[in-house]
C-alpha cells in the first residue's frame, strides 16, 4: 500500500534541518507501529520521502510525503497512530491511498506558494509593480558544481502581492525549476536598495502544487481527483 500523507510543521520544531526530520519521522513510525516497508539490502531503511526539503525556519500548513506500507491500513486510523507518536510541532492533517504508477510526490512538485511576514521592514505594491515589470530578474546563484552563474528568477515568479502586510508569492518549485523565496525577496529589496536582514521576515509555506490540469495541491493525486 501506497499513501501520500499531508501534515503541516510549526513552532520551534521548524528550526530542525531536513536530515534530522529524516530521523526523526523514522522513530515517529516505528514508535506508533506503523507497518512500513523497509528497503533490501545491506542497510534497509524505512521507505518513505518528502515531495520538497523545507528550509530551516520556515513553518508550513501543507507539507507532504509518500510512505510505503507492507500492509493495508485505513487512512484514518493510520493518521491517528502517527499523530499520538509525532513531536510537538508536527500534525498529520490528512492522506490518500495513490497508485504505486502514480509519480512520487517528489518528482511531482513543480511550484509552492509562500506566506513571509514583514516584521521589521517597509514593502510597497508600487515595489512589487516595478519588479514585476522587469523582464529579466538576474541574481547570481552557485550551481552544484560550485560555479556562480547568472540566473534569471523572472519566469520562475508565478504570482506575488502584498496582503494585510504578508508578501504571498507563488514561484517555481522543483527538480526542473527551483527559486527559493529568500531569492525572490532579496532581488526585491535590492531593486529599491535595501538590505536584506533574515531576522526582519518570517516565512511560512502555504501548499505545494503539481501540473495536473492546471497548479493543484500535492493531495490531490489523479485518483479520483
Amino acid at each position: 500500500m501506497l499513501v501520500r500523507l499531508k501534515f503541516k510543521k510549526e513552532g520551534p520544531i521548524r528550526f530542525v534541518g531536513h536530515l534530522d526530520m529524516m530521523r526523526t519521522f523514522q522513530k515517529m513510525f516505528t514508535r506508533a507501529g506503523i507497518p512500513i516497508a523497509y528497503s533490501e539490502g545491506f542497510n534497509p531503511h524505512q521507505i518513505f520521502s518528502f515531495a520538497s526539503a523545507l528550509a530551516v525556519g520556515v513553518s508550513s500548513e501543507s507539507e507532504y510525503m509518500d510512505v510505503k506500507l507492507t500492509e493495508d491500513v485505513a487512512i484514518n486510523v493510520l493518521i491517528e497512530a502517527i499523530n499520538l507518536k509525532a513531536p510537538e510541532g508536527i500534525f498529520f492533517l490528512d492522506g490518500v491511498e495513490i497508485d504505486n504508477k502514480e509519480t512520487s510526490a517528489m518528482a511531482s512538485v513543480v511550484a509552492a506558494t509562500y506566506r513571509i511576514e514583514v516584521l521589521n521592514s517597509i514593502i510597497t505594491e508600487d515595489m512589487l509593480s516595478a519588479m514585476m515589470s522587469q523582464e529579466t530578474l538576474i541574481i547570481r546563484k552557485k550551481n552544484k558544481k560550485g560555479k556562480i552563474n547568472d540566473f534569471d528568477l523572472r519566469p520562475g515568479i508565478i504570482n506575488i502581492l502584498l496582503k494585510d502586510k504578508h508578501l504571498i508569492m507563488t514561484i517555481a518549485n522543483g527538480s526542473h525549476f527551483n527559486i527559493k523565496p529568500e531569492m525572490v525577496l532579496e532581488k526585491l529589496l535590492a531593486l529599491n536598495d535595501l538590505n536584506y536582514v533574515r531576522c526582519d521576515y518570517r516565512f511560512h509555506r502555504v501548499e505545494i502544487y503539481h501540473d495536473h490540469n492546471g497548479l493543484r495541491p500535492l493531495l490531490e493525486v489523479k485518483l479520483g481527483l
